[in-house]
């Protein structure tokens, strides 16, 4: 083998490689780097004056004698959704998905209910919402 065709080999096999790590770096550290940011909500209750608060991409329901808390976002691609007071449903702004006041699927491209996030009480008698998102 010739000098020039060895060093022509090397180089091609070279920029091959890097092209390769260069595309697929990216792909690779989205695919296992999450972060996952918990953030903590606090509802006091003497704040909460109807059915329905919201505050900091959290709905919080109390109906009759349920109380539970709901994820403000779409579960189809993450828009923050809105309350309708008149008809008690959510809409999607982005896409139109409607959910009940229980945060199952009515209507639109969303395929899951809105995520139901688990409920703390405090000493004081205020609810705990503990927000995981990932970044």
């Amino acid at each position: 083998m010739k000098r020039r065709s060895f060093l022509k080999n090397i180089l091609s096999r070279l920029l091959k490689i890097s092209a390769a790590i260069i595309l697929v770096y990216p792909i690779i550290s989205y695919l296992f780097y999450r972060k996952t940011r918990i953030r903590r909500v606090t509802f006091r209750l003497s704040e909460c004056p109807g059915e329905i608060s919201f505050k900091k991409e959290v709905y919080l329901i109390k109906k009759g004698n349920d109380l539970y808390a709901l994820s403000a976002h779409c579960s189809h691609l993450g828009c923050i959704i809105n309350f309708d007071q008149k008809t008690e449903k959510f809409h999607c702004p982005c896409h139109g998905s409607i959910f009940d006041i229980h945060g199952n699927r009515l209507a639109g491209p969303a395929r899951r209910p809105l995520s139901r996030i688990p409920i703390e009480f405090d000493k004081d008698g205020n609810v705990l919402v503990k927000v995981r998102r990932t970044a």
